[in-house]
């Protein structure tokens, strides 16, 4: 359901902004609201997705974030306690990002093992069947690849689970989400 609300706006957009947005036609206040989340994934987070995260996000998370949209670097590792929220920020919130703005066209989702790569891809695969505004605003839906491992959205979008020590030759991400790999077994092993 779209909204004209000016306080929904004021929590991604700038005030001012969001006062003259409120007077646009509704699609271009679309469009105007999708340009802002673009740049700050914290606003496509409490906007597009307040219904699956809707806590408060914590300046730990924004970092992340701002790191995650920034691309700058070939490759990003965060470290925190159990209990922050890593897989949400990293692993849920960045992918959904990633699918609806199209700046992935392979998202290759790897964890300890290929059930638990599985139990998070089942929480995107959620979003994209029940979260009407992300999927009427950006245009997306399932695709013609919906199983428990792979999907592919209406965008064109590839993400495949898989377990740590899985192949991925050949499979040619473009962008690669590696969470929660090690097991309790594999950190007490001397030899790994």
């Amino acid at each position: 359901e779209l909204t004209t609300d000016l306080q929904s706006y004021s929590q991604i957009l700038q005030p001012e902004l969001a006062q003259k947005v409120c007077l646009l036609p509704m699609e271009q206040q679309i469009i105007a609201k999708k340009a802002a989340c673009k740049v700050r994934i914290e606003y496509f987070v409490s906007h597009y997705l307040r219904q699956e995260l809707p806590l408060r996000i914590p300046k730990f998370h924004e970092d992340i974030y701002k790191y995650l949209v920034d691309r700058l670097y070939l490759r990003l590792v965060f470290r925190a306690p159990t209990g922050f929220a890593k897989t949400s920020v990293v692993g849920f919130a960045y992918p959904i990002y990633l699918i609806c703005y199209e700046l992935s066209a392979r998202i290759i989702y790897i964890s300890a093992t290929a059930s638990f790569a599985e139990r998070r891809l089942r929480d995107i695969k959620q979003v994209f069947e029940s979260n009407s505004k992300i999927c009427s605003e950006f245009d997306i839906e399932p695709g013609n690849i919906w199983r428990d491992n792979e999907i592919t959205l209406s965008n064109g979008v590839n993400i495949l689970a898989l377990g740590s020590g899985s192949q991925i030759t050949g499979e040619r991400p473009t962008d690669i989400i590696a969470d929660d790999i090690e097991t309790e077994e594999d950190c007490k092993s001397e030899v790994k």
